[in-house]
């Protein structure tokens, strides 16, 4: 399965992306490949994403858009959308309107069983779209989310 670790340019927690990602991707055999979207800002999720992945021995895919417009931005978050099982989404509290979100939104849109979403924010507790529905924090989380993608995996 893919995995796609995303993020919006203002989130800054990186302890948070890292013990997020050791609870995510603790069973590599369920992670064939980790992408993310090679933001161009050096301290970013996707660049601390993909450099992680890779000391934890993973294969990593970067998709940086062919050129630096909206248009193409919107065309590579509907592409990764499209190649991951599952997105894992870094974005702080309150921001409605992101990359990560419009990466989310596409996903949302291709209406699968078999992808799935998370949204952490910085004190890592997850979120829905409209930043209401808080629930546990990651770590207690991460079991349901593994068994809910073994589960769809059981059942291709």
């Amino acid at each position: 399965m893919v995995i796609a670790i995303i993020g919006s340019r203002r989130y800054n927690n990186i302890i948070q992306v890292r013990e997020t990602m050791d609870c995510i991707l603790r069973d590599k055999n369920i992670w064939s490949f980790v992408i993310s979207g090679k933001c161009p800002k050096k301290n970013s999720v996707d660049n601390w994403a993909i450099d992680y992945a890779q000391d934890l021995g993973y294969h990593t895919m970067e998709f940086p858009p062919k050129f630096n417009t909206k248009e193409y931005f919107f065309d590579r978050n509907k592409y990764m959308a499209e190649v991951a099982d599952f997105i894992l989404a870094f974005i702080p509290r309150n921001q409605i309107r992101s990359g990560a979100w419009n990466t989310i939104s596409e996903l949302r849109k291709l209406n699968s069983d078999h992808k799935f979403y998370m949204v952490i924010d910085e004190e890592g507790k997850m979120w829905d779209r409209l930043w209401v529905k808080k629930t546990k924090p990651i770590k207690e989380d991460v079991k349901q989310i593994g068994g809910s993608i073994q589960t769809s995996l059981e059942a291709m």
